[in-house]
């Protein structure tokens, strides 16, 4: 599963358009890569 696959899973499965779940990983992708 790469990122793009990743942010439309989670838009699906929480009911989030795809921006607001791109902003979702991509703010758990920097909180864990700090």
């Amino acid at each position: 599963m790469n990122k793009t696959e990743l942010v439309a899973e989670i838009a699906e499965k929480a009911g989030l358009s795809k921006k607001d779940s791109e902003a979702a990983v991509k703010a758990f992708i920097d909180a864990v890569s700090e």
